[in-house]
């Protein structure tokens, strides 16, 4: 039997594959540059590979995180140099209306002028995106807001004058303490913008410090209140009311319950004298909204002269007796009687609240000014609307049917007038023209049989901008 082989050929074939094997391993190393590629090629030196490996694809990935978020800080800082920029030449323009060289055409084309600058600062801080991400964080991480719904024209006149003067905002009664702030601002003529302004400055100035309230103008022309809170603690807002409430809703309620507010204005300089027998007597009533039996109050307060602050102190300590019941400021320089929630304040009697009419001696009195604002005898019944109109810089006022309504009282009478949709000037009752709401009111209050009613239009004066609305 003839086994036949070739063995040199076996041997040349397998040292052909080692040959092969060995020129790919080469092959794979020069290809990745690497010399260890799989655990084969050292094992101990594969997990040293690896680590590293991974460490360095974390580095790099770290450094692309630090380039992008430079660019996003690029991106801010552009925006911010141009705020910058604005409110640069917002100071240029507020130097320079100073100037009394300056017409009343000059300062009317300067303060459109820091309008328009104050909306583009507005528009940047809320258009600034990167990566489709708001660059400017619109809110802290926990926040409450009551979104207003009138709609306002920035450049739209506010009157503001004490004690029509104060916002107040109720948190849930328990969760918060304190529950309820309060805040005042001069009185003045302010257009939306600058009323939010000073809105915000005074809650900076609140004390209690401020948690985070803040007053919203949003691009639509609407008015929210924000309750921000920066270290993400809970954050809720129960009720907002007060004067300056008409921002935010279209109907308010000023206050939740009856109070009885002063209208005699304090002065530091100006201490009240209290005489016996004349103005040192205070009676009211307190009644529970829960339906319960009512309680009456009576006060003297001892001859002498007294601050606003020595008189609410003076009032408290009597009031101490009725729980919920206590006298406070109001506004920048008058007092009110407050029941809080659960009491409505009425039933008034006292020397404090006698009108002098015709007496030798007028006595001012704590809650009612007698020598400041006269007596009642041969004055008009008048009541006096804040809304300021000026055709140079102000909107056309727009009435559609949330605000066509008057209605009020004339000798016992009801009085109702409907006014049509459409916009309208105030001007004085010689423009005849269908648009000047003067007018219109005049010509409506022609037709009401027996009623001597007329309305006027008269100028204020504009220390701001010396101009007459």
């Amino acid at each position: 039997m003839q086994i036949l082989h070739n063995m040199s050929a076996v041997m040349a074939a397998e040292q052909h594959g080692i040959n092969t094997s060995n020129y790919q391993k080469s092959t794979k190393k020069l290809g990745s540059g690497y010399q260890i590629n799989t655990a084969a090629d050292g094992p101990a030196q594969l997990s040293i590979s690896e680590k590293m490996r991974a460490q360095i694809r974390g580095l790099n990935k770290a450094v692309n995180n630090g380039e992008e978020g430079a660019s996003y800080i690029q991106v801010a800082d552009g925006a911010m140099n141009e705020i910058h920029s604005m409110l640069q030449r917002m100071r240029e323009l507020s130097v320079q209306a100073l100037n009394d060289t300056n017409t009343q055409e000059d300062r009317m084309a300067m303060a459109t002028e820091m309008d328009k600058i104050q909306a583009e600062i507005d528009r940047i801080d809320t258009s600034t995106y990167y990566n489709n991400m708001p660059v400017f964080q619109e809110h802290e991480p926990s926040y409450y807001q009551i979104a207003g719904n009138r709609v306002w024209a920035s450049n739209q006149q506010h009157a503001v004058m004490a004690p029509d003067n104060s916002l107040n905002i109720h948190l849930p009664a328990g969760e918060y303490v304190p529950d309820t702030y309060t805040i005042t601002v001069p009185d003045g003529i302010y257009t939306t913008q600058e009323l939010i302004d000073e809105i915000d400055d005074a809650f900076a100035r609140m004390s209690p410090a401020n948690p985070g309230f803040v007053l919203e103008y949003m691009q639509d022309g609407r008015c929210s209140l924000n309750f921000e809170g920066a270290n993400g603690q809970p954050t809720k807002i129960d009720s907002v009311d007060g004067s300056l409430a008409y921002l935010i809703y279209d109907c308010y309620n000023g206050l939740s319950t009856m109070n009885l507010l002063g209208t005699t204005a304090f002065d530091s300089s100006w201490p009240l004298k209290i005489t016996k027998d004349q103005n040192d007597e205070i009676q009211f009533q307190i009644e529970p909204t829960d339906g319960s039996p009512s309680t009456t109050v009576s006060m003297k307060i001892k001859p002498g002269e007294y601050t606003r602050a020595e008189l609410i102190k003076l009032l408290n300590q009597e009031l101490v007796k009725y729980p919920g019941v206590e006298a406070k400021e109001y506004g920048q320089s008058c007092i009110q009687i407050t029941g809080g929630y659960d009491n409505n304040i009425t039933g008034l009697k006292g020397n404090m609240f006698k009108l002098e009419l015709g007496t030798e001696h007028v006595y001012t009195s704590v809650f009612y000014d007698n020598i400041r604002y006269g007596t009642t005898i041969g004055t008009p019944a008048m009541t006096t609307g804040k809304t300021y109109y000026n055709e140079d810089y102000t909107n056309k006022i727009k009435i559609d049917r949330s605000n066509d309504t008057l209605r009020f009282k004339y000798n016992g009478n009801q009085i109702t007038v409907k006014i049509p949709a459409g916009e309208y000037i105030i001007d004085d009752i010689s423009n005849t023209s269908k648009d000047n709401l003067t007018y219109f009111l005049n010509e409506e209050f022609k037709k009401i049989a027996g009623a001597d009613i007329s309305v006027t239009a008269p100028s204020v004066y504009d220390s701001s901008n010396g101009t007459y609305e």
